[in-house]
């Protein structure tokens, strides 16, 4: 068999390797040369490389445990207990309202449905008996919308719900906002909003997720909340829960119950958590989202719980910003192109994320729940040039020297992406085996038309390919082929 010069056996091919490249289909994964460099200069550690995104379980700051206990000692723990956890139930069932078009359908069908099944002709029926039957159909179109239909109730709030939904919601809303915050943070480091709006405030969780993202920045605190007992009790929160006292723990702090009647006011930072559920038709959620984009200097925020609801609701106001233009997705998305994961209508699949938070009512330093999340994050103006790396979006299944991974990609699709060391190199694996759901990963996406391998090292490097195993292999001159 023939031989090429002397030189390196085709066995030693494999150690020669270099490459960080992966491919699929059509698509190749690289890292940046230089964050490659500073990983193997150990200058980034892989448990901290740049595209984490997730936190360790988030904890509440004292100041705020120990207003919140200053407040829940007025009620019975096991009242307030056993109601949040009713409340914390039916809020994560809670689906978007039925829309009138669908209800209306629905009824004529159900009609139509009936008068076969039971085949009447209105046209041989006297008007007496034609009301009579008019009445009894109507009757059971009804009864079968209410059993297949579901009915949207909002939600009203006195003092002692207020309490409970403080009891349920504050700990993991609070972990939210301030995993979402980390985006917009690790996005734009130098970002300090002066201004702060917030939609459906409730008991105020924003202000303080926001202002222990960004300590001492937020000058201006616009919280809105229809509930009057919202307000009193967010704004005693933010007093220590001392009903005495004059300052609150946040400068400039207004609450009202409605959104101002006029748009030309703008905030840095505007946000939108858990509310959209309340409004009572897409067409209110769609006004509303209008009115908040308006109102948006630099980013809006929206989160929902991570159910198909919560998920159909922010992919409305993704939409819906994106159509009014002048703004790019920041996070999660790495592009503004539909989502992959509303393509297959017949199976909806919401992209979700958990968030690890310590729950309130707890004896336990350790306890620790998660709950999923939705969420948007949208700024004003066009996007920026710059490499836009992809994000796990389902758990990454970690097996014995391979990682199995979904990302969501810059081109609009969603790749699974299997990683090994000996194919990706030590640093790329290394990076998806220490990120987890939610996280970036830190590599270039290119087509194979492009430049798709890249090297570790500013030489150039001679590429060769065998024909076994489609493996990429740098840095090899000789080679013996047997």
């Amino acid at each position: 068999m023939a031989r090429a010069a002397t030189g390196v056996h085709y066995r030693s091919f494999r150690r020669c390797s270099t490459v960080a490249t992966s491919q699929t289909g059509k698509t190749t994964f690289y890292l940046e040369e230089k964050l490659a460099e500073e990983m193997k200069d150990e200058r980034y550690k892989f448990k901290a490389h740049p595209g984490i995104r997730n936190m360790p379980r988030i904890t509440m700051p004292q100041q705020i445990e120990r207003a919140i206990k200053t407040l829940t000692e007025k009620y019975p723990i096991n009242q307030l207990e056993e109601n949040a956890e009713k409340m914390s139930q039916y809020l994560w069932s809670r689906k978007l309202p039925t829309q009138d078009d669908v209800v209306k359908s629905k009824a004529q069908a159900y009609e139509q449905e009936i008068i076969e099944k039971e085949s009447l002709d209105f046209s041989q029926m006297t008007e007496e008996a034609r009301e009579f039957h008019e009445k009894r159909i109507k009757s059971k179109i009804l009864a079968k919308i209410k059993r297949h239909l579901y009915h949207w109730e909002p939600i009203r709030y006195d003092a002692f719900q207020s309490m409970v939904y403080l009891t349920a919601r504050f700990a993991p809303e609070y972990s939210a906002l301030c995993r979402v915050f980390k985006e917009i943070k690790m996005n734009e480091p130098d970002f300090k909003p002066l201004s702060l709006f917030d939609s459906g405030s409730g008991v105020g969780t924003t202000a303080w997720a926001a202002n222990q993202t960004w300590p001492g920045s937020i000058k201006e605190h616009y919280l809105v909340d229809i509930s009057p007992q919202m307000n009193t009790l967010a704004r005693l929160l933010m007093q220590d829960g001392d009903e005495d006292k004059e300052t609150m723990c946040f400068p400039g702090v207004f609450f009202r119950q409605f959104h101002p009647a006029l748009d030309q006011l703008t905030y840095d930072l505007v946000v939108s958590s858990y509310s959209l559920m309340e409004q009572s038709t897409q067409d209110n959620r769609l006004e509303m989202i209008s009115s908040l984009w308006k109102k948006t200097d630099q980013y809006l925020v929206i989160i929902e719980n991570g159910t198909n609801a919560g998920f159909q609701a922010i992919m409305e106001a993704r939409d819906k910003v994106l159509k009014e233009g002048n703004g790019y997705v920041v996070a999660p998305c790495p592009h503004d192109l539909r989502c992959p994961k509303t393509l297959d209508e017949s199976k909806p699949t919401p992209c979700n994320f958990p968030v690890c938070y310590k729950p309130m009512m707890t004896k336990t330093k350790e306890a620790k729940m998660s709950e999923r999340i939705s969420y948007v994050v949208l700024k004003k103006g066009s996007r920026p040039d710059g490499s836009r790396w992809p994000r796990m979006v389902s758990e990454p299944k970690k097996r014995t020297r391979h990682v199995h991974c979904d990302l969501c990609c810059k081109d609009g699709n969603v790749t699974h992406l299997p990683v090994t060391r000996s194919k990706h190199g030590r640093e790329l694996y290394r990076c998806v085996r220490t990120s987890e759901w939610g996280d970036l990963v830190p590599a270039i996406q290119t087509d194979q038309s492009e430049s798709v391998t890249k090297s570790h090292d500013s030489d150039p490097v001679t590429t060769c390919t065998s024909e076994h195993n489609n493996t990429n292999f740098e840095h090899v001159e000789h080679v013996e082929v047997t």
